[in-house]
C-alpha cells in the first residue's frame, strides 16, 4: 500500500508541475504497483502513459522515498509532467498549431519517442538518459526543484553536458538564471 504523504507529495507535485509548465489542471489517475509486473527493480520509479493519462508509480520506491529522500519523489513528479508537456507540445505540432517550444525540438522529441529506449537499470542508463526527451525531462525536473526551492540540481552523470545546457535555456525561457 502506498504511504499516504508519499501519494500527496506525488499528486500534488505532478499537479504544481503541470500549472508551471502553463497546462490547464490536466485529469491524470495515479496508478501505484509493486516491484514484479511493470517495474521489474527500484532502478525505475515511475512512468506516464499520455494516450490514457495514467501515472503509473513504482509503489515500493515511493515508499522508500518518503522515508530517506522526499526530493525524488518531487523531482520525478516535474520530470513526468514535463512529459505530458511535451506530448502536448508534439501534437500541437503534428496539427499544425504554434508551440512554446522550436520545432527543431520537438522534432527531436518526435523521432525520439519512434525510438524510445526505456530506463530498465544497468546498460540502459546512458542511452536513456540521453534521449532528447529525457534530457529535456531531466532539466525541467532540475529548473522545478531549484525554483521551488526544494534542492540541488541533480544531473545524470550520463548526460551532463546536455541536461546542463538545457536546464539553461529553460531557465531562460521563465526569465531565471542558472548558475554552472
Amino acid at each position: 500500500m502506498i504511504d499516504s504523504k508519499a501519494q500527496q507529495i506525488l499528486e500534488t507535485t505532478f499537479l504544481d508541475a503541470i500549472s508551471m509548465l502553463g497546462l490547464p489542471p490536466i485529469p491524470y489517475s495515479f496508478r501505484y504497483e509493486k516491484i514484479g509486473g511493470r517495474f521489474q527493480t527500484m532502478d525505475n520509479a515511475e512512468e506516464v502513459d499520455n494516450v490514457n493519462r495514467i501515472v503509473y508509480i513504482n509503489e515500493d520506491w515511493a515508499n522508500q522515498m518518503v522515508k530517506v529522500f522526499e526530493y525524488d519523489l518531487h523531482y520525478m513528479m516535474a520530470h513526468e509532467a514535463r512529459h505530458a508537456y511535451q506530448e502536448i507540445m508534439m501534437r500541437l505540432l503534428q496539427s499544425g498549431r504554434q508551440t512554446k517550444e522550436p520545432a527543431a525540438l520537438i522534432v527531436s522529441w518526435i523521432d525520439n519517442k519512434q525510438h524510445y529506449v526505456r530506463n530498465q537499470g544497468g546498460a540502459t542508463l546512458r542511452p536513456y538518459h540521453r534521449q532528447p526527451m529525457e534530457v529535456d525531462a531531466d532539466a525541467f525536473a532540475n529548473f522545478y526543484v531549484l525554483v521551488k526551492r526544494i534542492g540541488q540540481a541533480r544531473i545524470p552523470e550520463d548526460s551532463d553536458d546536455l541536461v546542463t545546457q538545457r536546464l539553461k535555456e529553460i531557465a531562460a525561457q521563465y526569465g531565471a538564471q542558472i548558475r554552472g
